[in-house]
């Protein structure tokens, strides 16, 4: 191993003392920027994240009131920033606050109608309220932009059942489900819309290909219309 020369030796703790010297000045100045970042940064408002996240904590504490004011003064001043449209509407849910739900997710839908997840939110609402063309028209945005989730594939065929579009149902269905599951799925929402002659044949046609046999052309052939009548009855397939 080669020594050190002495006149190296002597350098280095001249080079030591002049590098901790360095440090000393960058961290104060470093302090100082920080110092004066701090104060400028007392008078700037608060970002729409940090407005977002004291409501979510306001609500968790019970304050809803409280929590709704502040995501409503986030909406005015940053109609873009959609994580308070769904916070707020999931907030009006939790309170059974339906229409105001889907009021608030109908603007962020307008805002953003290539957000897959707040068409499908938007679609639920108005499914559950009875707006079956529109929440269709909701739920085939979602779909659109996200092919590969079968929920809003599903939900779009619940939504175009209960409109008696069977055939429509059946599509979009079946992009998603075996053909068995698709004809027992169209069984169950014609019988809640008391389409009963429809209802047996999608039934009887489910059976048929679970048990190996070719369905019925009747089921293939009454895909398409259905009484006019929309009744409410809680439909046994999914809605997420």
């Amino acid at each position: 191993m080669r020594l050190l020369s002495n006149t190296t030796n002597r350098l280095l703790p001249i080079a030591g003392a002049l590098a901790l010297a360095g440090a000393t000045l960058t961290g104060c100045q470093s302090a100082n920027r920080q110092a004066d970042a701090f104060g400028s940064g007392a008078d700037r408002p608060p970002t729409p994240r940090t407005l977002h996240m004291m409501a979510k904590l306001i609500h968790e504490n019970g304050r809803t009131d409280q929590a709704e004011y502040v995501l409503l003064r986030v909406l005015n001043d940053s109609p873009d920033y959609l994580p308070a449209y769904v916070e707020l509407a999931d907030m009006y849910i939790g309170v059974s606050r339906f229409e105001d739900a889907r009021n608030v997710l109908r603007m962020a839908h307008n805002v953003a109608p290539e957000d897959a997840v707040i068409a499908n939110n938007l679609g639920v609402l108005l499914l559950r309220e009875g707006s079956y063309a529109e929440a269709s028209a909701a739920f085939a945005a979602a779909a659109a932009q996200d092919p590969s989730e079968a929920r809003y594939h599903a939900n779009l065929a619940v939504s175009h059942a209960m409109q008696g579009n069977y055939d429509g149902a059946f599509s979009a269905w079946a992009a998603v489900l075996p053909p068995e599951e698709v004809f027992w799925n169209l069984g169950v929402v014609a019988e809640a819309r008391g389409d009963i002659e429809k209802s047996s044949s999608y039934f009887a046609a489910a059976n048929d290909i679970r048990q190996g046999n070719e369905p019925s052309a009747f089921a293939f052939a009454n895909r398409q219309g259905g009484s006019d009548s929309e009744q409410t009855t809680t439909v046994s397939v999914p809605v997420e």
